[in-house]
């Protein structure tokens, strides 16, 4: 049956689910290939110039409580009990200092229980079950994890090379996002639905979700408003490691999606992470157009036109991939709360004053000469917006 799901908003990836690997053109023009394949960058320590000053929510999630002791041991037998409390107290709080820093708008997930999980996974696979009757020709296999429900007329084993690519993503993301662990982000669980049969796929696309990919798209994320998330695949000529890191991509996009409220994030940030992610869990996805994207800032001496609103091609991922590097590379925690500030609903400008004191040109300035480029520029055109003085 057709559940009914409203689509907010399909990530497609410009790299076209990934089939861009084969198509290595630039916006900087073709004069840029033929770099070696070892120039890829590994960028590592502090950023340069970049202020230590930190938001109200960070000085807040940085406070600690001491550890009450005991003068009764014999009566807790838990030993742990007040660490339990102070952690719950403390949880509190954050909500609270989350709650209390949202932009007009802007709304949390809610919280569900343990039960509303229960009905909603069943409604997930409800809507599995109406894929297979949508073509009872194919037969699909099912595989359930902790926090993904895999789909598919591939075979079993195949399904199965998939989850700990997923899984891999999943704890990444509640690393770097300091999520506690086990933490279940999904409304139910994230459906990560794989077509061996293009023919298959694109009638899903169109009678379930409402939708046509784009011709050379091998998936994309449906992230919808009531915060289900469906990562949608297809088989191309992709192989399995390059389809896995398509999956993380796309899967990311869910994570960012169901990441605390529903604010939307700027197109660089969300691409740059999820290709980030990719390229952890399988090295070497994105190292050509990231490879390409340098070498293009050498000739050309700036970010070119438009990337800040989004990466329009396969180099500008790998531009996108490289700068989120980075950032995180070069401070996790200030880029985990320039991360929340956008999604609490500022502004890039704002969050990149509020973190790290600066604007988007000296980012880039700072990024430059990181990578050994100390005259790298914006693109007049997406120069910073002035960002108003509390």
């Amino acid at each position: 049956m057709n559940m009914g799901y409203r689509r907010i908003a399909s990530w497609a990836v410009a790299c076209a689910g990934c089939v861009v690997l084969l198509n290595f053109g630039s916006s900087w023009g073709a004069d840029v290939d033929g770099i070696e394949s070892s120039g890829v960058l590994t960028i590592e320590g502090d950023s340069k110039g970049v202020s230590p000053r930190k938001s109200p929510a960070t000085k807040a999630k940085d406070a600690t409580e001491q550890r009450p002791k005991s003068t009764d041991k014999t009566k807790r037998p838990a030993k742990d009990k007040p660490e339990n409390d102070k952690r719950k107290k403390k949880e509190a709080a954050d909500k609270d200092n989350d709650e209390d820093r949202l932009a007009p708008g802007v709304r949390l997930w809610p919280e569900l229980s343990a039960e509303d999980q229960k009905k909603i996974i069943a409604e997930h696979k409800d809507h599995l079950k109406s894929i297979q009757e949508m073509f009872p020709q194919l037969r699909f296999n099912f595989i359930e994890t902790d926090y993904f429900l895999l789909f598919s007329d591939l075979s079993p084993a195949d399904l199965r090379s998939y989850a700990p690519y997923l899984d891999a993503m999943y704890k990444r993301l509640l690393t770097l996002f300091e999520v506690k662990a086990k933490t279940n982000i999904w409304r139910g669980k994230a459906l990560i639905i794989i077509f061996a049969h293009n023919e298959a796929y694109l009638a899903y696309e169109k009678q379930k979700q409402n939708h046509v990919p784009p011709d050379g798209v091998a998936g994309l994320c449906h992230c919808m408003g009531n915060g289900d998330v469906i990562t949608s695949m297809r088989v191309t000529e992709l192989n399995r490691k390059q389809l896995a890191a398509v999956i993380v991509h796309e899967t990311t996009h869910g994570f960012v999606w169901r990441y605390k409220t529903q604010a939307r994030i700027p197109g660089w940030v969300n691409e740059g992470l999820a290709e980030h992610v990719a390229n952890l869990i399988v090295p070497g996805f994105r190292a050509r157009d990231e490879q390409l994207a340098i070498r293009g800032l050498q000739q050309f001496g700036q970010i070119p036109a438009g990337f800040f609103q989004a990466p329009g091609s396969a180099v500008q991922y790998g531009l996108a991939y490289n700068l989120t590097k980075y950032m995180i590379s070069a401070n996790p925690k200030k880029y985990k709360t320039f991360f929340v500030n956008l999604k609490n609903g500022m502004t890039e400008e704002e969050s990149l004053q509020d973190v790290y004191g600066i604007r988007r040109d000296v980012l880039v300035t700072q990024y430059g000469r990181a990578i050994g480029i100390p005259n790298l520029r914006l693109d007049p055109r997406d120069a910073p917006a002035a960002v108003a003085k509390p």
